[in-house]
């Protein structure tokens, strides 16, 4: 529960978990509207890590209050960037919308039934997705009377369960909106608009807001992806298409480029640079990499730390 008084700053008091003690915290009118744009559940998980940071950071120099104040006015910018890439975004869509080029036109028969293999191909292969933010991990129980349900692996739950009225409600929506809605508007269950946004290719999120991808999209297989050495190839292009040595592609929905890099000294790796750096097991790194990987399926790469991603790749049209 927040509650807010105007006495000039405004006091924010906070119920941390289920044991927590109550405390306040005082924020601005500018501070103020920043943490309204912030989603309700990612607001807790960003005031403990700011905390943690700062109970790690010296405060014994010389110049530990100068340091903490641009640590403070840092951390500012990067929330006020966010948010202006969010809106830049969202101005875009709606802006390709009005002007013809980029209305939502969809196929609810055609989603759900995409959806429903990805759903079913997802529970052969047992894999796992995730909340947006990472904190919470599901898996697709079973996809039986044309239903899909989902395993909580925390509470080991399987109750929850959804139908294709639900999917196509959402996508009303979604297009009422010109393909943009923010998290939580396009599906009110939250575990419900997770699966969907996992598995469909043509949904994804960005700073907080759920998208559709105008893009039509197409797997990708370790075939396809360009190859470099330590002495070829080069950096990715600066926008989000191909070259002879680094494919545009989505994984699990987020922008980026990847090549598969093979080493005079070393093994071969493929590497991914991100574009779209909200990606919870991705984005506290620009490039990522690893020698442990395999596509199990078209599309589906398993890779060091977990798995599978979905690698997707824009379909170049004539």
């Amino acid at each position: 529960m927040i509650t807010a008084h105007f006495d000039g700053f405004i006091s924010t008091p906070i119920l941390w978990g289920y044991m927590g003690k109550k405390v306040n915290i005082y924020l601005d009118d500018d501070t103020l509207v920043l943490w309204g744009k912030i989603p309700s559940g990612e607001r807790s998980g960003i005031i403990r890590e700011a905390i943690r940071e700062c109970v790690k950071k010296d405060s014994d120099g010389p110049n530990a209050e100068a340091i903490r104040h641009l640590r403070r006015r840092q951390s500012t910018l990067d929330l006020e960037l966010r948010q202006r890439e969010a809106e830049f975004e969202r101005n875009s869509t709606q802006l390709l919308r009005l002007t013809g080029q980029g209305e939502v036109q969809v196929n609810k028969n055609e989603f759900w039934d995409e959806l429903i293999a990805k759903a079913k191909l997802y529970q052969e292969i047992d894999a796992v997705y995730t909340s947006f933010t990472g904190k919470s991990r599901y898996k697709i129980e079973s996809t039986d009377d044309n239903r899909i349900r989902i395993l909580n692996m925390r509470t080991k739950r399987i109750t929850s369960n959804f139908s294709q009225k639900t999917v196509d409600e959402a996508l009303d929506r979604l297009i009422a909106a010109g393909g943009s809605l923010p998290v939580g508007q396009f599906i009110s269950v939250k575990m419900h608009e997770y699966t969907v946004v996992a598995l469909h290719p043509r949904v994804y999120t960005y700073c907080g807001i759920i998208h559709w991808r105008h893009e039509e999209m197409t797997t990708v297989t370790e075939d396809m992806i360009p190859e470099q050495s330590d002495s070829t190839g080069g950096p990715p292009p600066g926008d989000w298409v191909s070259n002879e040595s680094w494919l545009a592609v989505t994984v699990d929905g987020r922008r980026g480029h990847v090549s598969i890099n093979h080493r005079y000294f070393a093994s071969t790796k493929i590497v991914y640079h991100l574009i779209d750096d909200d990606h919870p097991d991705f984005s506290s790194m620009d490039f990522w990499q690893t020698k442990r990987y395999i596509f199990t399926r078209p599309g589906l790469m398993i890779w060091g730390g977990g798995g599978p991603v979905e690698v997707l790749t824009p379909v170049i049209k004539d």
